[in-house]
């Protein structure tokens, strides 16, 4: 969803987004790479996630082979960031990443490295030779007078005034007379023969502090500051950081090499920082802690199926869930009833009446209720010991909301105040 709010809100993609420029055509593949290559200890698992960064890894390598050239830095920071991640990783290879040494990983400590450089070699190849196929058709005129000019230069070359070794390589293979492959083309022209200062020139910093701010708006500040104020944003993110931030920063550094500069060169890196963002922007929206909790309480309850507390009734998929109007003010809407008919056969319980007794922790535990969701300031009655000496009621977890702004140490004097606001409680 806050992918969502911050893709629309930033312009600059939008506008341009149903333009057929090939800057466009390569940003959704950068809005596809923004996945996470990760491993598990379940193989039928590791192998989808395998699959579907080897698909993300050949679209990028085609997308930089036929449309734009320098999505590559893009495929480069994943290459050299999936080879660090694996090289400092504690695990060996005889031991799966959940601990397990019963169970042998597939071989090569650098597995997931090698099955990328492995794609993006085979991807590279076909995607360059279609290129080179279909381009050479369609700019065979194009061929035809440059293999025209060659011939007019004989003369100069044999001067000692021709092109240089790389040129004279080309030329000897055919390059640009017989067959062109575009993005090699413009590589040349552009990176190595250094001319795209023909078309303007901007200073260094140009990507860091001019463009990327105008690309990205809200994003950027959600990027920058709730990491610094809030340590639980900070905790949140640390898996996600480096590969939301590495790739990205490999392809706005090694464009600022280039002294022409434009923000469209880099637009394919604004679904990573929106990504990024929208993590973030997850951790700090705790407005609505009533639907929170209800994720919370379903997470909760399969992990005591797959436990020992599990009873024969919930084991059966029959469970009771009540829930008074503090939660469902700050999001337990229907829309959270995950289990509830047709997909499920759990009751979310919302009734409200004026008896004294309804609502109470014994009251409730007559009914047979399996779970209650309910405000932190009215806990206290059902975890406090029965008559019977003994607490009917479990506090299994609380959801945080914000509680205010105070001050603190550091580079930051100001941070946020969390307060728990919505207890979930089970059983005993």
């Amino acid at each position: 969803m806050f992918f969502v709010l911050l893709s629309v809100t930033q312009f600059h993609a939008c506008y341009w987004a149903g333009r057929t420029v090939p800057n466009m055509l390569a940003l959704s593949a950068g809005t596809w790479l923004s996945l996470r290559p990760s491993a598990t200890s379940s193989e039928s698992i590791r192998k989808r996630q395998e699959k579907k960064f080897t698909s993300a890894i050949t679209l990028l390598a085609a997308t930089a082979s036929i449309i734009r050239a320098e999505v590559a830095l893009l495929l480069f920071g994943i290459l050299a960031l999936v080879f660090y991640k694996e090289s400092t990783s504690p695990s060996d290879a005889g031991t799966n990443p959940d601990g397990n040494k019963n169970t042998r990983m597939p071989a090569g400590k650098h597995r997931l490295t090698v099955l990328a450089v492995r794609t993006t070699i085979v991807a590279g190849i076909t995607s360059t030779a279609i290129s080179i196929a279909v381009d050479s058709y369609f700019w065979s005129a194009w061929l035809a007078g440059r293999r025209h000019q060659q011939q007019q230069r004989v003369s100069l070359d044999s001067n000692g005034q021709g092109p240089g070794a790389l040129q004279s390589l080309l030329k000897m293979v055919g390059f640009a007379t017989h067959w062109i492959w575009p993005e090699a083309w413009g590589l040349l022209f552009n990176v190595v023969e250094g001319k795209s200062s023909m078309w303007g020139t901007s200073p260094w910093y140009a990507y860091l502090f001019l463009h990327l701010p105008k690309l990205l708006l809200a994003s950027l500040p959600l990027v920058v500051v709730p990491p610094l104020v809030n340590l639980r944003v900070r905790s949140a993110i640390k898996g996600w950081k480096a590969l939301l931030l590495f790739p990205p920063a490999v392809l706005v550094l090694g464009m600022s090499m280039l002294g022409h500069k434009e923000w469209r060169f880099i637009i394919y890196v604004v679904p990573w920082f929106n990504t990024l963002a929208a993590l973030i922007a997850a951790q700090i929206h705790h407005n609505y802690p009533g639907g929170m909790a209800m994720e919370s309480l379903h997470r909760i309850h399969q992990a005591r199926l797959d436990g020992v507390e599990a009873d024969r009734r919930a084991a059966n998929g029959t469970v009771r869930v009540f829930l008074p109007p503090s939660p469902r003010m700050t999001g337990a809407s229907a829309y959270t009833f995950r289990h509830a008919p047709p997909f499920g056969k759990w009751e979310y319980n919302t009734t409200e009446s004026l008896s004294t007794d309804f609502g109470t922790p014994e009251k409730l535990w007559r009914d047979g209720f399996d779970y209650v969701v309910t405000s932190m300031n009215e806990v206290e009655p059902f975890i406090a010991p029965s008559v019977k000496g003994k607490a009917e009621w479990v506090l299994l977890d609380s959801v945080n909301a914000f509680g205010g702004v105070e001050r603190q140490k550091g580079l930051v004097p100001l941070g946020v105040r969390w307060k728990r606001e919505i207890g979930i409680l089970g059983r005993n």
